[in-house]
């Protein structure tokens, strides 16, 4: 072998690196390899030089394990010379053979680069290749080779070069490239937004997921800020100063920003995550940011936890209207821009009224607190008719909203969707309406939150007549509908204390029907209760509504009579009596008359209700034993019965 092209060769070799770093992407997988023939190189040229006793094969076999082999291409002959066979598990005919055997083994595809290496032979000239060989087990080998045109005088200089064996590296770069498609293809369809900046915080890179959000195309948004993508300055401010926080301190960020784009009244809640990225010497070059939507699990969480809140409301008895502003303003934080309003229906008429309506302008609150029910009528009313959903997503084209639709609007309502509230048994027991202040139609999802929302109402409506139901029993006599023994005593304390605390006159009057038992024994119980019914009716017809009417049990009544002073409740006993001998009980084709006896007392001084009830009560049998049908009470001066205190004496 000629020494000098092995010298020629060195240069060559020591110049690889810098000629990869030209052409990084043909040469990314054997640049390594190639680089780090210089040593190899040298060896080879020290093992020419030495005398040969027996080091050869030593030298042979590196050359080997390092995939490494010569070649020499002499273009006068168009033979090659090559050590490179052995990389290719050929025999020893191919040390020396045409280059046009060579390139019957040369891939398809690389066949064209490799033949014209002959036509670009010129002195000095450097060539570098990788390609792919047939090995002799007939799989491809990927070789690289740099080589170099070594002599001057034309038509007296070779190709000399070295060549190595980089199929594994080939393949890694193969499966590089792929897995960076694949991940490329992948971010740019992910749901999440992924974007790039640098440190001047202009965006480098971003997928298609943020069309999803804004108008502007992405390339557009190349070299730019993120306040220049259409979002809000506001969000790209608090961005802007969490990426610089990054810049300052390399932590990563995590954090939360909510925005609408282009003035749509649905805003986007997005979790960010800032996260650093360094260069091989570990500079921060720059900010990678993903942006997940949340909207939709704040949204449900938020839901979650208001609905909870109204639920808690329900189960600690909660006044209902307190309950119903609540519910309102739970709508209204998920249907956004709406004004929510709580209708329920009157139970003996067929008519809704106004139970809650906290965000509706007052004047258009004072329209809807009595709706009547009917097919033809506004929103809320037909609704209630029909006991089904009702959208008006434009009041101008709907007839049957016409007659409103002036004073409606006045107040800046043009849509109302209205859904039925019913029981489990789907009765009827209100109606749930949403206003907007523009035309607009409920998503399959708005609709399903409203139809959610009115069970809510149910159940908060439910349980309020339930526990009235429950109050009502418990403390009103079942058969006259007068507050019982119990619950008359508890009210009789508190305005007794009342009455104390405003030094404000309270009197009380003891009822009791006469000769009851004989009307029992004539015509029997039935009748008696239908004589006690009569008179509890006829009671709170005389009565005042602040007065409170008890059955203290059998025929026996008593009236509480607030802010009442002595000789006024006289007056009011005389006038019960009266009215108590005027009336007549229709029973079986006949008429039941009944008297009263009535006995009266008064709050004076330190006296409690037992006091004054045992007083009235004592007056009431002096009454009874004068005769009956008659009234007669304390007087100024005179507490007790004159025949009681006769008694005494």
């Amino acid at each position: 072998m000629n020494y000098a092209r092995l010298i020629a060769l060195l240069p060559l070799l020591a110049a690889s690196p810098a000629a990869l770093a030209a052409d990084p992407v043909a040469w990314a997988a054997p640049a390594a390899a190639v680089g780090g023939l210089v040593g190899v190189a040298a060896g080879l040229w020290l093992a020419r030089r030495r005398p040969a006793h027996g080091k050869d094969a030593h030298w042979r076999m590196a050359r080997q394990s390092a995939m490494l082999g010569w070649f020499e291409y002499d273009p006068k002959s168009g033979r090659v010379c090559s050590e490179a066979e052995t990389l290719l598990g050929l025999d020893e005919s191919w040390r020396n053979a045409p280059f046009e055997r060579w390139l019957a083994r040369i891939h398809p595809d690389d066949l064209a680069a490799v033949s014209a290496l002959r036509s670009e032979l010129s002195p000095g000239a450097e060539h570098r290749l990788t390609f792919r060989l047939r090995h002799a087990d007939d799989y491809w080998e990927w070789l690289a080779v740099h080589a170099r045109v070594v002599g001057e005088a034309p038509g007296h200089f070779t190709l000399f070069g070295v060549c190595q064996v980089v199929t594994q590296a080939k393949l890694a770069e193969a499966e590089l490239i792929r897995r960076e498609q694949s991940f490329r293809a992948l971010v740019d369809n992910a749901a999440d937004i992924v974007a790039r900046f640098d440190l001047n915080l202009a965006c480098r890179f971003v997928n298609r997921a943020v069309n999803r959000y804004t108008p502007t195309p992405r390339d557009e948004m190349l070299g730019r800020r993120l306040g220049e993508h259409g979002w809000p300055p506001p969000v790209a401010e608090r961005f802007e100063a969490e990426c610089r926080h990054l810049i300052d301190t390399w932590e990563s960020r995590r954090f939360e920003i909510e925005a609408g784009f282009g003035g749509a009244a649905r805003r986007h809640l997005f979790e960010v995550q800032l996260l650093p990225e360094f260069d091989a010497e570990q500079r921060l070059v720059s900010l990678l940011a993903l942006m997940r939507e949340v909207t939709e699990a704040r949204q449900t969480q938020r839901q979650l936890e208001e609905e909870n809140i109204v639920l808690e409301m329900i189960a600690n008895n909660r006044p209902l209207a307190e309950v119903l502003i609540q519910l309102c303003r739970m709508i209204e934080s998920q249907l956004i821009a709406g004004r929510c309003a709580v209708m329920l229906k009157a139970p003996d008429r067929e008519t809704l009224t106004l139970a809650a309506a906290p965000s509706l302008p007052t004047g258009f609150a004072h329209m809807l607190r009595e709706v009547a029910v009917g097919p033809d009528e506004a929103n809320c009313g037909s609704t209630a008719y029909w006991r089904r959903t009702s959208i008006i997503a434009d009041l101008d084209d709907v007839p049957a909203a016409r007659r409103w639709r002036d004073a409606a609007q006045q107040f800046g309502i043009r849509a109302c969707w209205s859904v039925p509230v019913t029981t489990n048994e789907q009765h009827l027991i209100g109606t749930l309406a949403v206003y907007y202040d523009e035309a607009r139609r409920p998503t399959p999802d708005e609709l399903r939150f409203a139809y959610r929302a009115s069970r809510i109402a149910a159940i908060a409506l439910e349980r309020d007549r339930h526990e009235k139901r429950l109050y009502h029993e418990a403390t009103r006599d079942v058969l006259t509908n007068a507050y019982n023994r119990r619950h008359f005593l508890e009210l009789a304390v508190r305005e007794h204390k009342r009455s104390h605390r405003y030094d404000s006159p309270l009197s009380l009057l003891v009822i009791d029907l006469d000769h009851f038992k004989q009307i029992n024994d004539r015509h029997g119980h039935a009748a008696g209760d239908a004589v006690l019914r009569a008179f509890a009716h006829l009671a709170r017809q005389t009565l005042r509504g602040s007065d409170v009417l008890g059955r203290l049990g059998g025929e026996e009544f008593a009236a509480l009579l607030p802010n009442t002073p002595l000789a006024e409740a006289h007056e009011v006993a005389e006038r019960l009596r009266g009215a108590a001998e005027a009336d007549a009980v229709d029973w079986q084709g006949g008429a039941i008359h009944y008297t009263l006896s009535v006995g009266v007392s008064t709050l004076i001084g330190a006296d409690s209700v037992d006091d004054m009830l045992a007083r009235a009560d004592r007056w009431l049998y002096a009454v009874k034993r004068r005769g009956r049908n008659r009234c007669d009470g304390e007087r100024p001066g005179l507490r007790e019965p004159a025949d009681l205190v006769q008694q005494t004496r």
